[in-house]
């Protein structure tokens, strides 16, 4: 049997014991949280860069186009790569959206643009590198583009609604072209560097 001093010494191992099983495992709670952080970070990264290989291409009509199939597209998108010195196995997906661009008059243009997802950001620098092959080809009117992010889009399409509705409220002049008046000089809301800024017109 064991003394009362060996009892003690037993007592004090085991708790030490359960001590050291309690930090190990909150040691290993904290471990197990920050690699599901990393694996979460490295998913949206993964989803930026996948966002941000995409290039846009976009041609500007004197009317409607007609819609055009996903063959007939894909046809073209191919014809395009291959004035950029590149080929279908670097592209991911592609897509057409289409809209009217409206002037005071409700004429406009048709914008249709087809937006080119590619594989790596290697495809998307070479595709914006090449961009001006297209001047001396059957695509001269086509333009290149980078695409834009979602937050991206959002951001711009917030500031173009408020820069809207802050020129509406201007007191002179009518339709696109109103305009207010401080210290005695002429000005607009504009967009520069992705904020809302007064533009003043030098007369």
């Amino acid at each position: 049997s064991l003394g009362a001093g060996q009892h003690s010494v037993a007592t004090k191992k085991f708790h030490h014991y359960i001590r050291v099983l309690c930090n190990t495992v909150k040691k290993q709670k904290a471990e197990i949280n920050d690699l599901k952080k990393t694996v979460e970070d490295l998913k949206q990264k993964q989803g930026n860069d996948n966002e941000k290989s995409g290039v846009s291409w976009s041609e500007l009509v004197g009317g409607g186009i007609g819609e055009e199939g996903e063959e007939e597209d894909k046809t073209k998108v191919d014809e395009v790569l291959k004035i950029l010195k590149m080929d279908r196995s670097s592209v991911k997906s592609q897509r057409r959206i289409s809209w009217k661009k409206k002037n005071t008059d409700n004429s406009g243009k048709t914008i249709d643009k087809i937006i080119v997802e590619f594989k790596d950001l290697i495809g998307k620098q070479t595709a914006m590198k090449n961009a001006s092959n297209l001047r001396d080809s059957s695509f001269k009117h086509v333009f290149i583009n980078p695409d834009k992010t979602s937050d991206e889009r959002e951001l711009e399409y917030k500031l173009r609604k408020e820069r809207n509705e802050r020129n509406d409220k201007l007191p002179e002049g009518d339709g696109r072209h109103r305009y207010g008046t401080k210290n005695g000089r002429k000005f607009y809301w504009g967009i520069r560097f992705n904020k809302l800024k007064e533009i003043y017109i030098e007369c």
